[in-house]
């Protein structure tokens, strides 16, 4: 376990709180960019054109997951086929310059 160091220089006490204070503005702004997501994607459209900006509604199938414990315990080319797993679905926003 580490020991907490005290500074005494004003000016990095200082940054520490702004960290914090920017690290709490962030968590808000990414709540925020996810609700507007959310509303994107339920939109149901590939992509949206503001004034300044073009949102495009990505979707992706889930990836191919390899479980590595099973396939050690196997070892043939049918038992590491046996080990794949299909992932979630996801969807994703991409924004552009117009």
């Amino acid at each position: 376990m580490s020991a907490v160091v005290k500074i005494s220089d004003a000016a990095l006490k200082a940054n520490v709180d702004k960290l914090g204070a920017l690290d709490a503005e962030i968590a808000s702004l990414n709540k925020k960019a996810k609700e507007i997501k959310a509303k994107l994607i339920a939109s149901g459209y590939d992509s949206i054109e503001g004034k300044l900006f073009k949102a495009v509604i990505v979707k992706k199938a889930g990836a191919v997951l390899f479980d590595a414990k099973m396939a050690k315990s196997l070892l043939s080319a049918d038992a590491l086929a046996a080990c794949e797993k299909l992932g979630a679905p996801s969807v994703s926003v991409s924004l552009y310059d117009l």
